[in-house]
C-alpha cells in the first residue's frame, strides 16, 4: 500500500533520468545506423512528464498519496561523433525542473541528472542496410549526494540492431547497466522502435521499451529515487518530419503500460536532431 511521506528536495527524479535517456536515445541517436567520420550529429530535446498515480511494490496500481502528483520538464543534450568507420562516440545529459506535490507540501527542484559518455562500435552490415553494433558508456553522478539520482558511477553495456527498406526502418537495443553501489542495483534494458516512412520528409514510428531493476534493497517507497528494485514498460508514438539530410523535428507521446515500484504517468516530448 502506498504511504503518505514527506518529500524531500531533489527526489523522484532517477525514474524520469533514466525514462529521458531512452527518449533521447530513440529519437536521437541516428536510429542504430553509423555517423560518418568526422560528422556529428546533435539533439535537443524539451519533455514533461506527469504522475497522478504509482504501482506499488506487488504491482498495484494506487493513486499518488496525499492527493499529489509529481510533475517534471527537462531539456536533454545528446551528440553522437563519427571517430572511424567503425567507431562513433556518444554522449547524452539531462537537465530536470521537478513539482513534488503532497496535499499542503509543494517542492520544487532542479539540477543536472547523470552524464553519460562512451563509444559504439559497429561490428557488421549487410549492403549498409542493416547493422549490428555494440555499445558501452560510462554513468557519472554530476551532483554531490544522492539526490538526483541514485549518487553513484555505473557503466551501461548494449548490442544494437538496425534496418531499413523503402518505407521502413527498425532499430532494437538491449543489454544491462551496472551501478557501483553496495546495493546495485542491476538492470536489464530494452528499446524497439518500428517506423514508417510516409514520403521524403514524413515518418511515423511506434516503440516499446522497459527496464528491470534488481536489488538485495527490497524496500518501497513513493520516492521513487530511493527504489532500487523496480521495473516499467512503456509504449511510444512518433512523429517525425525531416526538413532535409541534416535537420529533423521529431514529437513523441510515451505511456506507462505496467510496473512496480515505479510511478504511472504520460509523458510529451520534442526534439530537434541536425547533423554537422
Amino acid at each position: 500500500m502506498l504511504k503518505k511521506v514527506i518529500l524531500k528536495p531533489h527526489s523522484l527524479t532517477l525514474v524520469y533520468t533514466i525514462f529521458l535517456v531512452f527518449t533521447l536515445m530513440q529519437q536521437a541517436s541516428a536510429g542504430g545506423w553509423p555517423v560518418r567520420k568526422g560528422k556529428l550529429l546533435t539533439s535537443v530535446s524539451v519533455s514533461y512528464f506527469r504522475a497522478n498515480s504509482a504501482w506499488d511494490s506487488t504491482g498495484k496500481s494506487r493513486s499518488y498519496p496525499g492527493n499529489g502528483y509529481f510533475a517534471s520538464q527537462s531539456i536533454g543534450i545528446y551528440a553522437e561523433y563519427g571517430i572511424s568507420r567503425r567507431f562513433t562516440g556518444i554522449a547524452s545529459l539531462p537537465y530536470v525542473l521537478n513539482q513534488i506535490k503532497q496535499d499542503s507540501l509543494k517542492v520544487s527542484q532542479y539540477g543536472f541528472g547523470d552524464v553519460e559518455a562512451g563509444l559504439r562500435y559497429y561490428l557488421t552490415n549487410i549492403e549498409f542496410k542493416y547493422y549490428l553494433a555494440l555499445q558501452a558508456t560510462a554513468i557519472l553522478p554530476l551532483y554531490p549526494r544522492q539526490s538526483l539520482g541514485l549518487g553513484a558511477p555505473g557503466t551501461d553495456l548494449s548490442i544494437l540492431m538496425s534496418g531499413a527498406g523503402k518505407k521502413y526502418y527498425f532499430t532494437v537495443q538491449t543489454g544491462g547497466r551496472f551501478y557501483f553501489s553496495d546495493t546495485g542495483p542491476t538492470q536489464f534494458r530494452y528499446n524497439g522502435v518500428i517506423g514508417y516512412n510516409i514520403d521524403l520528409h514524413n515518418q511515423l514510428s511506434a516503440g516499446l521499451s522497459g527496464v528491470i531493476s534488481s536489488s538485495t534493497n527490497k524496500e518501497f517507497n513513493v520516492n521513487f529515487v530511493q527504489n532500487r528494485d523496480f521495473a516499467y514498460h512503456q509504449l511510444s508514438l512518433s512523429y517525425g518530419y525531416l526538413l532535409n539530410r541534416d535537420l529533423s523535428f521529431f514529437a513523441t507521446v510515451n505511456q506507462f503500460l505496467f510496473g512496480r515500484n515505479t510511478g504511472k504517468g504520460t509523458n510529451i516530448a520534442f526534439s530537434v536532431s541536425k547533423k554537422f
